[in-house]
């Protein structure tokens, strides 16, 4: 599980009470984030190679081990197993034995044929276009959704906590509520592309890039945070946007 960033842009601050804060906080914000954007950006491949896949590796592997599911790990033995071979599924007969297959048809070749097809057409993209998984699958579906193509909404809370404060003397209740989620350009898929891909017997790669061409994939939010304490509240309600280009899963 990797990612590469290649540049971050500074962050754009605006609509708060009036110009003048706004101008004050975008270049406190701007000073901030020039200093620390070469961290930043080297930091953050790392966050995807020690925090999320660790955290995927560990869910994984309490699954594996839990006696409950009936599914059995231990011991496991390609040759006398009963577990479906990826290889001899999806790639012809010459392809599987190079990656853990044993090269005969067991499966059939109907799933071998609509792999190839789909492969063909939607992997090897001549020129590195956009994928034909955009116009045939991503907008019909999204539309279907959102009445938009290529986009996703999810109106209504997201997100909501509440957390009681206490430190020293300090007696204060904190909100936190996200919502409105918007997921845009989806239909970005572009190279370098792969989907259910057998790297050996019992293991597929799948890859894909969001954010192809020169529209961005787009993230955004409604955060509202509110810190009480007593008859003081202070609240506030930022809109986020987050773009990414070049997005590699």
């Amino acid at each position: 599980l990797s990612t590469s960033v290649g540049n971050l842009e500074a962050p754009q601050l605006n609509g708060f009470i009036s110009p003048g804060i706004d101008r004050v906080l975008s270049s406190g914000a701007d000073a901030i984030f020039a200093m620390y954007k070469g961290a930043i950006i080297e930091v953050m491949p790392n966050i995807f190679q020690l925090g999320f896949r660790k955290s995927i590796n560990e869910m994984l592997s309490n699954v594996m081990q839990d006696d409950s599911k009936g599914c059995a790990w231990d011991n496991f033995d390609d040759s006398t197993s009963t577990f479906v071979n990826f290889a001899d599924l999806f790639l012809q007969n010459e392809d599987a034995v190079t990656f853990g297959g044993f090269g005969n048809d067991q499966y059939g070749g109907l799933l071998k044929s609509a792999y190839t097809a789909i492969e063909g057409g939607a992997m090897n993209l001549s020129g590195g276009g956009p994928s034909f998984l955009n116009e045939n699958i991503i907008h019909p579906l999204t539309y279907a959704q959102s009445g938009i193509e290529g986009n996703l909404l999810f109106p209504g809370p997201i997100f909501e906590m509440e957390s009681d404060i206490k430190i020293g003397e300090l007696r204060a209740s904190l909100k936190i509520n996200i919502s409105d989620l918007t997921l845009e350009n989806i239909d970005t898929l572009g190279l370098p592309l792969t989907f259910l891909r057998p790297l050996s017997s019992h293991v597929l790669d799948n890859m894909f890039t969001l954010g192809f061409g020169e529209q961005p994939f787009v993230i955004s939010f409604k955060l509202k945070f509110a810190f009480e304490k007593g008859v003081d509240i202070i609240q506030n309600d930022l809109v986020i946007n987050i773009e990414f280009s070049n997005l590699l899963f």
